[in-house]
């Protein structure tokens, strides 16, 4: 491309444009042709890869009609021993029985969408990505450590080194009945969720019935290995128990809705149990009895490492929370939006929630300090809380705007 913008001829001079220099300009004409062909570019590759999806399903469809292997078609993302992602019409979770007999199952249902406005969406979201992360982090520390600890003695022998481990302290996470709303939010903002590692967690439309009946093959005729966690039953948990089944109400409902995880549970049947944390018999709470729902996962997860519930509620709660039952217990009977509604950043150094005389002495608007999240654009969403009784999330907005407005809300 010459001086005056035209395209140059093999041979012709290379003018530059007055003051700019020859090297400058090559790079402004190689920007100049880089935009122009992008798009054309960027379109061609869509549609080989499309193509090139659509033949790899066709060839897995006849594979199957035949009754052939076909497993060597799947994505590599989508080969792992615990379980493949659900596609194909596909919904059975497939896993290694040595390792399940090792883990516990956690559920996120999300099958509660209708219940919560946009902003607890986003928040449910990015409590999600937070929950992956820390499975995933669980999963790599437990066999780096594992292995470490039993190469000597089993390392010839991978059957006989799985029966050795102990309880893992890291789960087989699905989250079920991801749709409407939140499923629009994973596709257009949180599209990485598709290159998750499905030994850590599953993310599917699918519902809680339809993974539980197809969990390793089983009949779904008995639910006796499933506990559904909520606040509102006297029963709590004692221990967590490899192979069982830990379900987690996915909804940020600011506690509008009682009983609700209560009743999705009682309406499944087959013997599942219903079960609460025990919170008061093992710690103290400076505040309000709320949690992240990615805290609520990694506190299961502690708990399969430590075998002791006080120490998990030590290690993932945020010290602030921690009281020693003199100071900060004196909330009375305003203080529903109080300490725990900024649970997720310390840039809440406004006090937000603590305005309304809740008592808890916690100034700096309890955010925890450890709510980035998976994605910058989604840190917001973690000031989300859960009852960590019951899992019902409470959620005091996803930007300053909105917790200044809340917080002139409560003072008024």
């Amino acid at each position: 491309m010459s001086g005056n913008g035209q395209t140059r001829k093999p041979g012709e001079k290379l003018v530059p444009p007055e003051g700019m220099t020859k090297s400058a300009y090559k790079k402004l004409l190689r920007k100049q042709r880089h935009a122009e062909t992008k798009e054309q570019y960027r379109e061609h590759r869509k549609q080989l890869k499309k193509q090139k999806d659509a033949e790899r399903k066709a060839e897995i469809e006849k594979l199957k009609a035949k009754g052939e292997p076909y497993e060597h078609l799947l994505k590599p993302r989508n080969k792992n021993k615990l379980h493949k992602k659900i596609e194909y019409g596909d919904v059975h979770i497939e896993a290694n029985p040595i390792e399940n007999k090792k883990k516990i199952g956690i559920v996120i249902d999300c099958a509660y969408d209708d219940y919560m406005n946009e902003k607890e969406v986003v928040s449910l979201s990015s409590q999600i990505t937070r929950a992956y992360s820390t499975n995933r982090t669980a999963v790599k520390a437990y066999y780096d450590s594992e292995l470490a600890r039993l190469q000597d003695e089993s390392r010839k022998h991978e059957k006989s080194l799985n029966e050795k481990m102990g309880i893992a302290p890291s789960a087989r996470l699905v989250i079920s009945g991801v749709d409407k709303r939140l499923k629009k939010r994973f596709d257009k903002v949180l599209p990485d969720y598709a290159n998750w590692d499905p030994e850590c967690a599953v993310l599917t439309e699918v519902n809680l019935t339809e993974v539980l009946d197809n969990w390793d093959g089983s009949s779904g005729q008995d639910y006796s290995n499933v506990v559904y966690l909520s606040a509102d039953v006297d029963e709590k948990i004692e221990e967590l128990k490899p192979g069982e089944t830990y379900i987690i109400g996915g909804i940020v409902d600011k506690g509008r809705h009682k009983n609700l995880c209560k009743s999705t549970a009682e309406g499944l049947g087959k013997n599942i149990r219903i079960r609460r944390l025990p919170i008061d018999e093992y710690i103290k709470l400076s505040g309000r009895k709320v949690l992240t729902t990615a805290h609520v996962v990694e506190l299961l997860l502690k708990w399969c490492d430590y075998k002791d519930w006080k120490k998990a509620f030590e290690e993932v709660l945020p010290q602030r929370k921690m009281g020693n039952g003199c100071e900060g217990e004196g909330e009375g009977e305003g203080e529903g939006e109080g300490e725990g509604e900024g649970e997720g950043e310390d840039e809440d150094d406004d006090g937000d929630g603590d305005g309304d005389g809740d008592g808890d002495g916690d100034g700096d608007g309890d955010g925890d300090g450890d709510g980035d999240g998976d994605e910058d654009e989604d840190r917001d969403g973690d000031k989300e809380n859960v009852n960590i009784n019951g899992m019902h999330d409470d959620i005091d907005g996803t930007d300053n705007k909105g917790r200044d407005e809340e917080k002139t809300d409560k003072i008024v």
